[in-house]
């Protein structure tokens, strides 16, 4: 398994779906080098990300981004959404 296909099945839980529930946490990267630059994706209290919920372009950001922890971004913070 590769790296990514390891991380995103720590992040991911494919029988979770937050669809219609409303997101009140998101899992977000921050950039190491430009501050306020971010990549987030909504999430549960836990961190898991619901793949089925995020559209195509999402899910390639998120492969991304996590191939470039440590490099150019922070390792995820679980981060709770006001309202």
């Amino acid at each position: 398994m590769d790296k990514f296909a390891d991380s995103l099945q720590r992040l991911a839980d494919p029988g979770h779906s937050t669809t219609g529930s409303g997101f009140h946490y998101e899992l977000r990267f921050d950039s190491l080098y430009e501050m306020g630059r971010a990549f987030r994706f909504p999430c549960d209290a836990i961190g898991r990300v619901a793949l089925d919920a995020l559209s195509a372009r999402q899910r390639q950001s998120l492969e991304r981004v996590m191939d470039l922890v440590g490099r150019d971004y922070a390792a995820p913070q679980l981060v709770t959404l006001a309202g």
